[in-house]
């Protein structure tokens, strides 16, 4: 669950890595107390943000014997929110332990942080603010952050440049065989700006959306940032970035074509056995990268019958990452959807409609091998993960369990020895409302519901602002969840149990006023209902704006 940052958001987190940015040479400041000649400051261009500026940074040190502490000083900060740096120093003579900020940027609980230390002679730091527009950055002179040397060697370290080869980076690719189109989505875990490569600044969209519920459109720069795939932007997808920290740049994707799919790559980091057709620039992207998620398009201008085609990330040295999903081809293993859906085809234009209260169980059908559905090379892909129980549909059953709750559209897809399913993807959306016989709403005679025309879901949420804060907003409740607002038998809400999420949006008034709840803090949500059977409600979202000044 989503924790409130006063909960002690973050611990300084040692992670593997080395990156490239634009900086600010800021050189070296002697101490009275002891020459910094060992060490060397560059600040980077992206602490910069939404106004913020400093006019210069110094470093400073204390001698303590057997360790030393270098300051990180900030000269006449406006408004500052975030720190990047990175501070080389002598590897002969001094090993990092942990870096630790001060509190003139804000509190140490709301800092998101990132510390890495594996390329021997450079330490890499950062630090924001989580929800930057709620706090006023630092301003005037100080210490925003120091860093604990021991006088004793660095260890050896061996730092690897290298594309993206986790199998989060993993693109789909799709291929139209009318147009001769292949399209896939950016995917490069850990790199949340979307610029092509993994490193501090990463912390930046991760602290300006932090704290964001999903499920999160697949196409949007929300699921780019959610790393770790679980729904929420929180903490842990601090992770991502430091499993990923030692990618290469991304200058574009390789893209291959083959009629014999065992020239498809044997594993994520493995050289390509073939030549490749074409490449594609980053820079040909499409997508706003602070709104989308990137993607690309390639046309095959003759292509070939029965041929097979996937891309892979390249950096500007040649070598290669993750292959997508391998499109096209021929004899593919058919999937199918066993238990009846609600309605719908099944395609991007008509989805099944399905809810979270059935299992579903596909079928796969391989044209050499018969029913492979519960096969060991039987993978099954959902996207996003968030839509199954556990991320995934076990091979062993080939069942899906919606997510309890879950109110977005989804994709299914599958592979049998590395080929893709015919169709390659199968489209659901949610349409068997709340789960149980649990529905709640708001109370249309309750007159502090600031407007009744918004429908409560994720894409329709109440918006609620600085006039509307401690006002009392109260819910009502019916067995009928087919059908949204009051037309089953209305449900006493004194008998239900209320939450929030994340739990710290909403104050709910027990027990006399079961049911009511006070927007308490500044960020998205929604409020649901469980009863005495444990059946969940549905949600209602709601925004807050306007936080007030402090």
């Amino acid at each position: 669950m989503l924790r409130k940052c006063s909960y002690g958001l973050l611990a300084t987190l040692l992670i593997l890595g080395m990156l490239s940015c634009g900086t600010q040479n800021v050189g070296d400041v002697d101490n009275p107390e002891r020459a910094t000649s060992h060490f060397a400051l560059n600040v980077w261009d992206e602490s910069y943000f939404n106004g913020s500026s400093v006019d210069s940074y110094t470093i400073t040190t204390r001698d303590y014997g057997q360790d030393i502490v270098v300051n990180i000083n900030a000269q006449g900060a406006q408004d500052l929110k975030a720190l990047y740096f990175d501070l080389t120093y002598d590897p002969e003579t001094y090993r990092p332990l942990v870096v630790e900020p001060s509190e003139l940027m804000g509190p140490k609980d709301n800092l998101l942080r990132l510390r890495v230390v594996e390329e021997r002679g450079t330490l890499y730091y950062g630090q924001i603010l989580a929800n930057p527009e709620w706090w006023t950055g630092m301003t005037g002179d100080g210490t925003v952050a120091q860093v604990l040397f021991r006088k004793e060697a660095a260890l050896n370290l061996r730092s690897v440049s290298e594309p993206p080869d986790s199998d989060g980076s993993r693109a789909t690719l799709v291929w139209d065989d009318i147009g001769g189109e292949l399209t896939w989505y950016y995917y490069n875990q850990g790199d949340y700006d979307q610029n092509g490569e993994v490193n501090i600044a990463d912390l930046t969209p991760l602290g300006a959306n932090f704290g964001a519920t999903g499920p999160f459109d697949p196409t949007g720069a929300l699921s780019a940032i959610d790393g770790d795939s679980n729904g929420e932007l929180n903490i842990a997808d601090i992770t991502p970035i430091g499993a990923n920290f030692r990618n290469s740049a991304v200058g574009g994707y390789n893209v291959y074509e083959n009629t014999d799919i065992a020239n498809y790559p044997t594993s994520n980091a493995a050289a390509s056995a073939i030549a490749a057709l074409d490449t594609v620039a980053f820079g040909d992207a499409t997508g706003n990268a602070g709104t989308d998620r990137l993607a690309f398009a390639y046309t095959v201008a003759s292509p070939v019958a029965d041929a097979w085609y996937w891309v892979r990330p390249v950096d500007g040295e040649g070598a290669e990452g993750t292959p997508s999903t391998p499109a096209g081809g021929v004899d593919r293993p058919v999937l199918s959807l066993v238990t009846a859906a609600m309605g719908g085809t099944g395609t991007d234009t008509s989805p099944y409609q399905v809810n979270d209260t059935t299992d579903y169980v596909f079928s796969l059908i391989d044209p050499n091998d018969g029913d492979v559905s519960t096969n060991a090379n039987t993978v099954y892909i959902v996207n996003p993960v968030a839509a199954a129980e556990g991320g995934t549909i076990p091979t062993a059953t080939a069942t899906l369990n919606v997510t309890d709750g879950y109110s977005a559209t989804f994709t299914v897809s599958a592979t049998y020895n590395l080929i893709p399913s015919d169709p390659q993807l199968i489209y659901f959306t949610m349409g068997g409302g709340p789960s149980g016989d649990l529905e709640i709403y708001p109370d249309s005679t309750d007159t502090d519901w600031p407007d009744l025309t918004p429908t409560g879901e994720m894409a329709d949420p109440f918006v609620l602002d600085e006039s509307d804060y401690n006002l009392e907003y109260t819910m009502a409740a019916d067995d009928d969840p087919a059908t949204a607002g009051p037309s089953g038998n209305a449900i006493d809400v004194s008998t239900l149990e209320w939450a929030a999420f994340p739990p710290f949006i909403a104050d709910f008034e027990t027990p006399a006023d079961a049911g009511t709840f006070i927007a308490n803090q500044f960020t998205n949500g929604y409020v649901f209902a469980e009863d005495t059977s444990a059946n969940e409600s549905n949600h209602i979202y709601v925004e807050i704006h306007d936080l007030p000044a402090t």
